[in-house]
């Protein structure tokens, strides 16, 4: 339709938009339509070609409802979308939706729980708490109670930096420690009240996984000889 009316507004100019909208019907009504298989003007009037489409109808949806039952039967009983789990809701497309699911997620950032599910037929209808819309399967994403990668790991406590030992291999004929920071340098930690003994990267990994300023240093790294040694 939309075609018809951009070929009539080229070739006529000089038509009104109401003149061109009514041929653009008229030859949309003309022409096979691929989705019936006949001409939109003749399965109106026609009751053959009525009953022919209503068959076709009827073959499409109970394939849709086989394909629909054999997809779900194929899914393990983990994967399947129960009443209480924790589901995201997929996002309205538009047209100006970009398509980078890293930095724009296709899906909603709050998470919701199935409250009622239709059985009554293939595909299942799941409703959802605090959203009067039902979705079907493939518009909700099951977060898993084990690992929600979605969400953040918070930490309260700070980790306590006592003290750290560097290997004497690198104390110098002077009697003064080498500057090189690539040695083997160990630290004692107190973390979630137990005593652990860690290098330079897992400090490092620390501070990606809870922030900049989880780690605390005692009164050891106060002195001028020690602070190289802060991560």
């Amino acid at each position: 339709m939309k075609r018809h009316v951009f070929h009539l507004c080229h070739y006529f100019a000089t038509l009104r938009i109401d003149n061109i909208i009514h041929l653009a019907n008229i030859l949309y009504n003309r022409r096979v339509h691929r989705s019936i298989g006949t001409r939109p003007l003749i399965a109106h009037f026609c009751t053959h070609a009525a009953h022919v489409i209503k068959k076709m109808n009827d073959c499409q949806y109970r394939h849709h409802q086989l394909s629909s039952m054999t997809e779900y039967v194929k899914k393990t009983a983990r994967d399947r979308i129960k009443i209480g789990s924790r589901v995201k809701v997929q996002k309205l497309r538009s047209i100006f939706r970009k398509f980078q699911p890293l930095s724009n997620s296709f899906w909603s950032d709050s998470v919701h729980t199935v409250t009622k599910i239709d059985t009554t037929k293939f595909p299942y209808i799941y409703h959802v708490s605090d959203l009067r819309k039902r979705f079907y399967s493939f518009q909700l994403l099951l977060v898993s109670q084990y690992f929600p990668i979605t969400e953040r790991t918070s930490f309260d406590s700070k980790i306590l930096v006592k003290d750290c030992k560097q290997p004497n291999r690198y104390e110098l004929r002077s009697g003064h420690r080498s500057k090189d920071l690539n040695g083997d340098v160990t630290y004692n930690i107190l973390k979630n009240n137990e005593l652990l003994s860690v290098d330079r990267n897992k400090l490092l990994q620390f501070k990606s996984a809870y922030g900049s300023d989880v780690l605390a240093y005692s009164s050891f790294f106060s002195h001028p000889d020690h602070l190289q040694f802060i991560v």
